[in-house]
């Protein structure tokens, strides 16, 4: 709790240690001391005898002399025991001290283990503050953060019960003794010894007494060159009518402090910097996410959208806006996120319009008339110019109120709500298109390089959807005048399939108005056909509902008719309709001349018209196109060849219309299809004409095939009978076409009896030679097969032959084979008796060299007994000396008591050798019994290991002689088996011969067999051709 727990502390452990020397080695307090008060004594006593006789006597000053001797020799041990425990004393308290630096350095240890063991940030604070604590024992330890060089908040805090808490508190950095952070930074610790009127501000007093802190120490928490923090120690003591001292901060415990306070700030660093470096991986991943999504995106709009709600929330700011410039350099925002308490700067530019204009003023004398890369603020400034070297326009700005902006500029800025800002430019094909813009509205802000790096990627990414919005736009105009141009296609289509398959006129008409209708999105198409008179009337129409249908008003109005082709005529071509028609092809009008004529029908007459009144027309022509309800319309002619036939009209009535050339030149199109279904008519009359001609023609022609027919029939009835046979038959002939065609008949029935005589004699030659060879060839197929049968069986009979032999050679070889296995195993068992010979030789030699052994080994049993008796004869009189010595300490009386001791001792080993040798002795006998026993065992081996040897001679000599006589059966067998090779080569060389020739035989009664075949099938065909011959009849 204090300093002075802190030494007791010490003191404590120094006792301990102090305890644990005197349980193992001496004391100085318990070593011997020198007998000081008999030397004292002695002084006396010589002092008095100088006093009473003035002389000494010599034998008491000898005796004092000896006594100051002996003093003198105590007190010299007395001196080197003394040295001796204060060198022991030394090394306790060396050892003391370094087991207490030791414990200091498990502390910190634990407190390092603690902290390095934390998981976040939180945990972290909390295990220092709890570790610190424990180890000083303070009454509060906490931890501070600065907020502001002046301000700060207590993060974590350790503090023992009955103290005020004070975590989570907002107080200024004066309350831990500086006034600013970098105060605390230069200082590295701040100490509060006492807390007193006189040592602290009266400010700092109120703010100590509300936590009860009497002393206090500091230690800044340095963390990237700057002050993160600081780590506190508190004393808290109450107030008493006696003053408490608080003992002071020893350099002890700063420095101990100052080395956790260390390891603090390292792992704040670090953990600052995975928190920077999550923080950046984060808004990396976020930017490129909205890389992504514009990439992803086709729609500008929900492009701009998304765009600006991820800037704002990956730079955490106020607001984000894209702002578009006209190519007046006017502008206005097109995209806007703003966080809630803010003004929307999208409603503001919709409900002041004058926004835009102010805006857009400002915006360009800042931003556009120069690079803004060359625009100079702090940012630049401090990051010479930026990193980007492609060219990049942005603008960074801390503080407005610290750039020398116009006023006209930094009120706009103003009513924005913005205090800080990064502006970036975005371009569309290298040239300025707006500004993507973030805004800080609640404080200043110090932007980092990589936000505006971040900005600059996503502007270049707002270019991208750009340019790609600008592609996707004329894709999609040049896909709809694609479409429309198929809907075109598809409705010319229709109207021509319809055309090609209908033959009614009004259907065809109705539905050509209505497709026109449709595709060009008008309010009326119509048909208007001239008379001979060039009068006319409306023959088809598709109107648009809620506008009067001119073919029901022509209906109720006959005259209408008569005043629509007047006014047409005067007004399109001329005076009179005959000069209408001459002057077709001239017809042109202001939006040709607007379009230059680029229409690719230049030989057909059309009427534009965008505005009816705005063309120079008359009266009469103004108040019919009025009846019509028509703004706006385009009409073509309809020709039927060469010839005006009608018109083809289409009306916008609501509002006036720019018709575009396309459809103009599709109208034309239409136009040109409306004339084939009259050609059409036209063709059909000329049809009708040419049929009735070609009736009459089809009678005369009808009674002449009739004719022709029945000729044709009588010609077919006589040369009938041919077809069944008979070949006598002829045809009349007459001087028509169908006579020369009866004379062929007669030429080709003559030609076929006379093949019919041939084939029908040969047939009869080849039956007769061929039931003559039958029984030729019958008997050539049986003897070829019994030929085949014969020698089948001779080939079995040598095959068979040709197995034995085989089986033969097998079972030689397999003799052959099993006498070598048996020479093999003779010459084995020759070496393995020639090594039994050898074994039983080195077991005899063993035998014999154990025997000589043991023999020797009698021989020293022998010595062992002379030095038994030796041994036995020392010990009998060790005895005797000891019972005269023992007799001699009993006569000596106290004296010899020691020396009685020594004579029992002597006694005892006296007693103890002669039993020792005693055993020894019978031991020994034992062992030459046993040896004599062994000597006779190894010689009645050695005679049987003669025997034995003799024996293997004998059976090796066996060997030999069965060795001699497989060698004799193995080269007979060997002959056999070569003579029965050969003998199986010969047999297998004739059957090889005999399948050859039975191959042949086979084949030759296949042929046989197969000529046979062949024979009969001949003769059924010869038959089949006689009965075929005789049934026609040629005589």
């Amino acid at each position: 709790m204090s300093e002075a727990q802190w030494d007791d502390n010490d003191s404590e452990l120094l006792l301990e240690n102090q305890n644990l020397l005197k349980e193992n080695t001496p004391h100085f307090f318990n070593s011997p001391r020198p007998n000081l008060e008999g030397f004292n004594a002695s002084l006396d006593r010589l002092k008095t005898d100088l006093d009473q006789r003035r002389r000494v006597d010599k034998l008491e000053l000898k005796k004092s002399l000896e006594q100051f001797e002996s003093f003198g020799q105590e007190v010299e041990q007395f001196t080197a025991g003394v040295n001796l425990e204060i060198q022991q004393l030394k090394l306790s308290y060396e050892e003391a001290l370094q087991q207490q630096f030791q414990a200091q350095h498990e502390k910190l240890l634990e407190v390092s283990k603690l902290m390095s063991q934390a998981g976040d940030w939180e945990t972290l604070l909390n295990n220092t503050v709890n570790g610190v604590q424990h180890l000083s024992q303070a009454e509060r330890v906490l931890i501070y953060r600065f907020n502001s060089s002046r301000t700060g908040i207590v993060l974590a805090e350790a503090v023992e019960r009955g103290w005020t808490p004070a975590v989570g508190e907002k107080l200024d950095a004066t309350a831990f003794g500086a006034d600013l952070s970098t105060d605390y930074l230069q200082q590295s610790r701040v100490i509060i010894d006492q807390v007193s009127n006189d040592s602290v501000t009266p400010y700092q007093l109120q703010l100590l007494e509300k936590f009860q802190v009497q002393s206090s120490l500091s230690l800044c928490l340095p963390v990237s060159g700057k002050a993160w923090g600081l780590l506190v120690l508190q004393r808290c003591q109450v107030k008493t009518n006696q003053d408490r001292s608080v003992p002071s901060w020893t350099p002890q415990q700063i420095n101990c402090f100052r080395t956790i306070a260390t390891e603090l700030s390292l792992h704040l660093a670090t953990d600052e910097l995975r928190t920077q470096l999550q923080q950046q991986q984060a808004r990396e991943a976020t930017v490129a996410k909205v890389i992504n999504k514009i990439r992803r995106s086709l729609d500008i709009k929900t492009i701009f959208q998304t765009t600006t709600q991820e800037v704002r929330q990956l730079l955490k700011t106020d607001r984000a806006v894209i702002y578009r410039f006209n190519p007046d350099w006017s502008g206005e925002f097109v995209a806007e996120s703003v966080a809630g308490g803010w003004i929307s700067l999208l409603q503001s530019q919709t409900n002041s319009p004058h926004l835009r204009a102010d805006i857009s003023e400002c915006s360009i004398q800042e931003l556009a008339t120069e690079p803004i890369i060359n625009q100079v603020d702090t940012y630049l400034q401090e990051t010479q110019g930026g990193a980007y070297s492609r060219g990049e326009t942005y603008r960074v700005v801390e503080d407005i109120y610290n750039q020398e902006f116009t006023p006209c500029y930094l009120e706009v800025i103003e009513s924005y709500q913005a205090r800080a800002y990064v502006i970036v430019a975005i371009y569309q094909n290298e040239k300025l298109w707006g500004l993507l813009a973030t805004y800080q509205n609640s404080d200043i802000r110090q932007w980092r390089e990589s936000e505006v790096s971040w900005m600059l990627e996503i502007a270049a990414e707002l270019e991208v959807a750009l340019q790609q919005a600008q592609l996707l736009e004329a894709q999609r105009l040049k896909s709809e005048e694609l479409r429309q141009a198929a809907e075109r296609e598809r409705v010319l289509n229709k109207v021509t399939d319809k055309i090609q398959q209908s033959q009614d006129l009004r259907t065809i008409f109705n539905v050509t108005t209505n497709e026109v209708r449709q595709l060009l999105g008008v309010d009326r198409v119509t048909i208007y056909r001239f008379n001979s008179d060039w009068s006319g009337s409306f023959v088809a129409e598709s109107v648009a509902s809620g506008w009067t249908s001119l073919i029901q008003e022509q209906t109720s109005n006959p005259l209408i008719n008569k005043n629509i082709s007047e006014c047409i005529v005067k007004t399109v071509a001329g005076n009179t309709p005959e000069q209408f028609s001459q002057q077709a092809l001239t017809i042109r009008d202001t939006y040709l001349q607007s379009i230059q004529g680029n229409l690719s029908s230049q030989d057909k007459p059309f009427w534009v018209v965008s505005d009816i009144y705005k063309g120079d027309f008359s009266s009469c022509y103004i108040e019919q196109l009025e009846r019509y309800q028509a703004r706006a319309y385009t009409i073509v002619p309809i020709f039927q060849w060469d010839k005006l036939w009608g018109l083809l009209a289409a009306y916008q009535n609501y509002e006036p219309r720019d018709w575009r050339g396309e459809e103009i030149n599709w109208m034309v199109q239409i136009a040109a299809q409306m004339s084939i279904p009259l050609q059409r008519a036209e063709y059909l009359e000329q049809l009708r004409s040419q049929s009735q001609q070609l009736a009459e023609l089809a009678s005369r022609e009808k009674e002449a095939r009739e004719l022709f027919q029945q000729r044709a029939i009588d010609l077919l009835t006589a040369v009938r009978p041919s077809l069944d046979g008979d070949l006598t038959v002829r045809a009349p002939i007459t001087n028509d076409e169908l006579g020369t065609i009866a004379d062929a008949y007669n030429n080709t029935i003559q030609s076929l009896r006379q093949i019919v005589i041939q084939v029908l004699s040969a047939s009869v030659k080849v039956a007769e030679t061929a039931t003559e060879s039958e029984a030729a060839i019958t008997k050539l197929s049986e003897e070829a097969q019994h030929q085949c049968q014969e020698l089948t069986q001779a080939m079995d009979q040598i095959q068979s032959m040709v197995n034995s032999t085989q089986a033969v050679t097998t079972s030689a070889q397999s003799i052959d084979r099993a006498v070598q296995e048996a020479n093999q195993k003779v010459a084995s068992g020759e070496t393995a008796m020639n090594r039994t010979v050898e074994g039983i030789l080195g077991i005899r030699d063993s035998v014999e060299e154990a025997s000589h052994q043991i023999r020797q080994l009698s021989q020293y049993s022998q010595n062992v007994d002379r030095v038994l008796n030796l041994i036995s004869d020392f010990a009998t009189q060790t005895q005797l000396l000891s019972l005269n010595a023992a007799l001699e300490a009993t006569r000596a009386g106290e004296y010899g008591k020691g020396f009685a001791v020594v004579a029992d001792e002597v006694r005892s080993l006296a007693r103890q050798s002669a039993k020792a040798t005693t055993e020894i002795s019978n031991l020994v006998a034992e062992i030459r019994t046993q040896t004599r026993e062994v000597i006779k065992v190894t010689e009645v081996a050695i005679a049987q290991v003669n025997t034995g040897t003799e024996l293997v001679e004998e059976s090796k000599g066996n060997l030999n002689a069965i060795a001699s006589a497989t060698a004799e059966i193995s080269q007979l067998v060997a002959d056999i088996t070569q003579a029965t090779l050969a003998q199986l080569e010969q047999s297998q060389s004739v059957t090889q011969t005999m399948k050859e020739v039975a191959a042949i035989s086979t084949n030759t009664s296949e042929d046989s067999t197969e000529l046979w075949e062949s024979f009969k099938e001949s003769l059924t065909t010869i038959k089949n051709l006689q009965a075929a011959v005789e049934q026609f009849t040629v005589n």
